[in-house]
């Protein structure tokens, strides 16, 4: 394997699962690599081979085969056909179908097409679907595609994200099926611009860049995507086509780069100066879920709060989640607590202002009305927005949680969206809230919360 392909290039080149779909990101070299994988197979397999590409358009089809396979016959000192002029062949007289070839000395091909989902039926050979959320008529590309696996051959998928697409198209499916074990029998890949970066993605960049511009001053990791995320016109956009996020009918929230930078940018911080609490409670189809965070002021004034600790608890008796909520305030010294009052956190939070009354924990229960849902809501996305937060990168159930919220016409509304950690049937994403509540006791939002004890009934 040539040294310069990096660690995520390299896995999916020496994967051989008959079944391959890769989630990715755009600008981060997966076309590189599975253009030198379909070279490397025409020179290794059997005469007869042919190595099936299916992109979006004839441009993009033409592009394959003139600025990728040319370079790989040219890296490895192969001379093939089909490499000088780039002109379409008539491959399916019958269909009227054309494509750009590629043909090896040993009598192998890559033949690139568009996206013409006839031209796979009766034939033989490996197929490489390019950017599926693309195509035109993705979900008839897909089923033509699938039986070239059943006789011996291999299927690759491979896309981004469509910006104008959403959960429910052909691959946005097929990915969550996957994740979630729906569809077996498939190798998985995904990565992101943040995962891309971590495995040397800015050195490979910097290195081109410098070779065609001596003047050129190097990126940093935060440099590259400060530039990426200005050429976006908004996070969907950003989402879509670097985070391995498919569109949907609502907005995210909390952008996925948002929730990175809480672990990636933070200021550093003056001192903390609190511990402030929310508890947000479930029992059957809910999580209990308590989050403390300490609370102080960076180095440029402003607040900053970091996770101390969180419990999650599910399907407990009140007297149980009264105990771990008496032990979890003490044990994290926590100063002010916002306890959801709502529904059947009513009376857990009545229970828990008399058994915390002489303890140095101010417990708030808040009666959750819209309004003070957009303040909770409101608050977190002004703290990631300006990096008010510093969580733990592996604090995967809280990072699940907050992506699930979406802004929505309508308002704001609660859509669970975690492929793990927290079973689907947990559909308000609790801890994320717990962690809202938390922020609004200190007050985030541009006009400060101020909180009280309520008076003991």
């Amino acid at each position: 394997m040539p040294s310069y392909f990096l660690p995520y290039q390299a896995k999916w080149i020496t994967d051989e699962s008959s079944f391959k779909v890769y989630e990715k990101s755009r600008r981060i070299g997966i076309t590189y690599a599975t253009s030198y994988r379909a070279v490397i197979k025409c020179l290794i397999r059997p005469s007869g081979f042919i190595q099936w590409v299916s992109s979006r358009d004839m441009m993009t089809a033409e592009a394959f085969i003139s600025d990728y396979v040319k370079l790989w016959c040219g890296c490895i000192n192969i001379i093939a056909s089909g490499m000088v002029e780039f002109s379409e062949e008539v491959i399916d007289k019958e269909r009227d179908i054309t494509a750009f070839v590629a043909r090896f000395p040993n009598g192998n091909r890559i033949v690139s097409l568009s996206s013409k989902p006839e031209a796979f039926a009766g034939k033989g050979g490996d197929i490489l679907l390019d950017e599926l959320d693309l195509h035109e008529r993705p979900d008839r590309l897909l089923a033509m595609a699938i039986p070239c696996k059943n006789w011996g051959g291999q299927l690759e998928v491979v896309s981004a994200y469509s910006p104008f697409g959403g959960p429910t198209t052909t691959f946005a499916k097929l990915c969550m099926d996957v994740k979630t074990g729906k569809r077996l029998g498939v190798k998985f890949f995904t990565t992101n611009i943040y995962q891309a970066c971590e495995q040397r993605l800015v050195d490979s960049v910097n290195m081109v860049c410098r070779a065609k511009d001596q003047n050129f001053t190097d990126y940093t990791q935060q440099t590259y995507i400060e530039e990426l995320k200005r050429d976006c016109l908004n996070d969907n956009m950003f989402n879509t086509q670097y985070m391995c996020l498919s569109a949907n009918s609502g907005d995210i929230m909390i952008a996925e780069y948002l929730y990175k930078e809480a672990y990636t940018i933070q200021p550093p911080v003056l001192g903390f100066s609190s511990v402030l609490g929310g508890a947000d409670i479930g029992r059957n189809n809910d999580n209990a879920s308590f989050v403390a965070l300490n609370n102080g002021e960076n180095v440029y004034g402003n607040n900053t709060f970091s996770v101390k600790d969180i419990e999650i608890w599910n399907n407990q008796r009140y007297d149980f989640m009264l105990d771990r909520f008496e032990k979890f305030c003490n044990r994290n010294e926590i100063n002010t607590i916002c306890v959801d009052r709502t529904g059947i956190g009513d009376m857990f939070a009545e229970y828990a202002v008399t058994r915390m009354e002489n303890t140095r924990t101010n417990v708030v229960p808040v009666f959750i009305t819209h309004d003070i849902r957009q303040d909770i809501l409101g608050g977190m996305m002004k703290g990631f927005k300006e990096h008010m937060f510093s969580i733990d990168e592996k604090t995967d159930t809280l990072k699940s949680a907050i992506m699930a919220y979406r802004l929505m016409k309508s308002g704001l509304s609660l859509r669970y969206d975690a492929p793990h950690n927290l079973d689907e049937g947990l559909a308000h994403a609790d801890e994320a809230f717990a962690f809202g509540l938390a922020v609004y006791a200190r007050g985030t939002t541009d006009s400060p919360i101020v909180v009280r004890k309520k008076k003991k009934l």
